[in-house]
């Protein structure tokens, strides 16, 4: 029987967005892992029938279903049509994406470094103009300016940047950037970027060294190794880093700024998790595994013997038609948007991590702040007298201005 055709079919774990055709309204279903490189498009009939797509649904129980929702019949040659483009291109899960999946993996790991996997996308592809890019979002007049080579006698110990397309973010990018530069050298940054994929175990250490149109950065195996020896990680699913762009814009910046100056090392960590799993009665593994994982790095810091500064790459709110809300994001929504991250940025800005989490759960994650896991534990970690907001800015990311907020700060 070929995987097209199980009896019980499962979708695998996908990001559902609407999209306008010239056939109306549909449904694009894309892989956040980047496994599935196509995006597909559905009818709304089709998408919901995904929800039975679970595994425990028989082929004749969802055209069944079907029935019941449309009043007609989708016969078997029309399902086996749905299911087999849905295999084709990697959205089940069953053995010929178990398959693919185990050789992408091996070839990811037999690769001697990690490859950009957005330069000609979300930033230059060519160092000279990469360089110039860069520079520009420095002048832009949302951008922080001419950086100065005289340190201000302050370490950085941490530092808040966004991860949104580098063309749409980086002016605000610049701001975590100059005050990083004009701080005390730094040796190693740890880079905890956004798992966007999800992680079963919540992190993910990959102990590769990261190529850019700049050229290759060096991996802290050192570090790894200590931090590996401070905490059992279990399974680490360093898949999850292969198109994942958040720890590679980061590294952009880094080189672009320290690349003839001084030389660094970064150790790039995936986090993943919500504020749900934090409750330690409903989750005890998850809230285990948070609490140990950000121990072991605060202690592998605390004994590394180097000056360390922990990036933490994220975004904040994600509203609009885009993520989930009815209606185009107007100005009043927008402001409400605005309170609420200056709420969650004035809890930072005090490394106030509890009160952190109370803002996040008293409007139950309302904007969907993209970044929770990275700032938590950026604050469980670093040793820090405070922090200070340098910019906060947004883009439209559609038509019905659907929006996505971020922020630059640094932790001295």
């Amino acid at each position: 029987m070929s995987s097209n055709n199980s009896e019980y079919p499962k979708l695998r774990y996908v990001d559902a967005f609407p999209v306008q055709t010239e056939h109306g309204q549909m449904i694009g279903l894309r892989d956040p892992v980047g496994l599935a490189t196509d995006t597909i498009l559905l009818s709304h009939d089709v998408y919901y029938l995904l929800q039975f797509f679970d595994g425990s649904h028989s082929q004749l129980d969802i055209r069944n279903e079907y029935y019941r929702a449309f009043g007609n019949f989708l016969n078997e040659e029309q399902l086996s049509e749905i299911l087999h483009n849905l295999d084709t291109k990697l959205f089940l899960d069953n053995d010929n994406f178990v398959q693919k999946q185990k050789a992408i993996e091996q070839a990811f790991l037999n690769s001697p470094v990690r490859e950009a996997s957005h330069a000609g996308q979300s930033y230059e592809s060519d160092p000279k103009k990469l360089r110039t890019q860069l520079d520009q979002f420095f002048k832009n007049p949302q951008g922080a300016g001419h950086v100065t080579v005289k340190s201000n006698g302050q370490a950085a110990k941490g530092l808040i940047a966004p991860h949104i397309d580098i063309r749409a973010g980086g002016p605000c990018y610049t701001h975590a950037y100059k005050a990083l530069a004009e701080s005390e050298d730094v040796d190693c940054f740890v880079i905890l970027g956004t798992g966007h994929s999800g992680l079963e175990n919540l992190y993910s250490i990959l102990a590769k060294d990261f190529e850019t149109p700049f050229g290759r950065a060096k991996c802290d195996l050192e570090f790894i190794e200590a931090l590996n020896l401070n905490y059992d990680a279990g399974p680490n699913e360093v898949l999850a880093h292969k198109n994942e762009h958040t720890i590679e814009f980061q590294l952009i910046f880094l080189q672009h700024l320290f690349r003839k100056k001084r030389k660094f090392t970064f150790v790039p960590i995936l986090c993943s998790f919500s504020y749900h799993l934090l409750n330690g009665s409903a989750f005890p593994r998850e809230k285990k595994i948070v609490d140990n994982f950000s121990r072991a790095l605060k202690k592998t810091i605390d004994e590394f013997g180097k000056k360390v500064c922990v990036i933490a790459s994220v975004d904040f709110s994600h509203v609009g038609p885009r993520y989930g809300d009815q209606g185009p994001a107007d100005e009043a929504f927008l402001n409400l948007v605005e309170q609420a991250d200056k709420e969650l940025l004035a809890k930072i800005e005090s490394l106030d991590l509890k009160g952190f989490r109370r803002s996040v759960e008293k409007n139950q994650d309302r904007y969907r702040v993209c970044g929770f896991s990275p700032i938590h534990t950026l604050l469980k970690t670093i040793d820090a007298e405070g922090g200070a907001l340098l910019n906060y800015s947004n883009t439209q990311v559609d038509e019905h201005n659907s929006t996505v907020t971020f922020a630059a700060m640094v932790f001295h």
